[in-house]
């Protein structure tokens, strides 16, 4: 079954990368690697500007153009998938680095600190992100869709009575944080504390740093000092 779903997704792939280039859309160089074969990202990208920009993509069905950008975004969730042996030093180089510098502005132990942090960023930096956090939809079902236009991934400190907790918002939309630690507070009824019960999905602070550890990048000194500025905070 999975050999045969293979097979399919690859005759789809070069179906539609003949379409794209006979369309006028794209030269067949720029789908290429290096080793000549369509690469999935590139053409996901390419389906996916004239699929907003135009409406019609070469005369390709809506099921094939779905499955496509989402057969491309399910392998790009993979790679950097830090619950996989295989991903995980993937994950660190990609997204490592940006994760650490996110949760040292949380910092909140001593000195000024902003009280925002604006980072612009690509689709894939987003993919990679929200498998670095291991983020979900609220009802469970896992976030292996090309992130749309205008995304945005927002990462809220919640500051209570001696309570930090974290919410992440992608899209507007409450998301669950689907880590061990984050799902071992959940059923120690740690989201329904004042003053949280308004917020869909909140995590202790402690628990996503716990979840992200062996996501942040290898080459990031300070992670102990980071940690005990939060347990200080805390």
């Amino acid at each position: 079954m999975v050999i045969g779903r293979v097979a399919e997704m690859e005759r789809l792939k070069h179906a539609t990368a003949d379409r794209l280039v006979d369309a006028g859309l794209v030269e067949s160089k720029d789908l290429l690697s290096r080793d000549g074969d369509v690469v999935w990202n590139r053409l996901a990208e390419v389906v996916k500007c004239v699929q907003v920009h135009q409406g019609d993509v070469a005369g390709l069905e809506r099921e094939d153009v779905a499955q496509v950008i989402g057969h491309a975004a399910s392998l790009w969730y993979h790679k950097f998938c830090p619950s996989r042996s295989d991903s995980r030093e993937t994950a660190k180089y990609a997204i490592g680095g940006m994760l650490a510098r996110i949760f040292r502005c949380l910092d909140r132990t001593g000195g000024e600190h902003p009280q925002l942090q604006l980072y612009s960023a690509h689709d894939s930096t987003l993919i990679a992100l929200k498998s670095g956090l291991r983020l979900r939809h609220a009802d469970g079902r896992t976030l292996n869709e090309w992130p749309p236009y205008a995304s945005s991934l927002r990462i809220d400190l919640l500051e209570g009575e001696g309570d930090l907790m974290v919410r992440c918002v992608y899209n507007w939309e409450d998301m669950m944080m689907d880590g061990e630690h984050c799902r071992n507070a959940t059923r120690k009824n740690a989201l329904v504390s004042q003053p949280f019960e308004e917020y869909k999905r909140v995590y202790p602070l402690q628990a996503v740093l716990a979840d992200i550890q062996d996501v942040l990048a290898p080459e990031t000194r300070d992670v102990d000092q980071i940690n005990e500025h939060f347990a200080a905070g805390s």
